[in-house]
């Protein structure tokens, strides 16, 4: 994989090493999205990231993948409020910790 390239299962998998859950979904045309956080009563989750793409579609939707240049993240909210933009590669795991944080102050606000 290049260094332009997200592994969004190992970012998933950072998000749930610190305590939330988290898991990447095929959304629809083989898109994969990440959902951090339990769902609530409407079916949203405390964050959303992607939008990527699956390297092996089709049964089982296997090692989901995004760019750097086009990798969004906020809240799981239909659009409501503006995304944080990724566009240049950083380190994965600040990544992760930078959308845990996100998730937690969500989880909060919610409480």
């Amino acid at each position: 994989m290049d260094n332009d390239t997200i592994d969004m299962n190992e970012l998933a998998a950072l998000i749930v090493e610190m305590g939330l859950p988290a898991s990447v979904q095929q959304t629809g045309g083989g898109c994969a999205t990440l959902y951090v956080g339990p769902d609530n009563d409407d079916g949203y989750c405390l964050a959303a990231a992607g939008i990527g793409w699956f390297e092996h579609p089709g049964p089982g939707w296997k090692d989901p993948r995004a760019s750097w240049f086009d990798f969004c993240w906020g809240a799981d909210d239909d659009g409501e409020s503006d995304p944080v933009r990724e566009t240049t590669p950083r380190d994965l795991a600040a990544l992760a910790r930078d959308i845990y944080n996100f998730a937690k102050s969500r989880e909060a606000v919610n409480a």
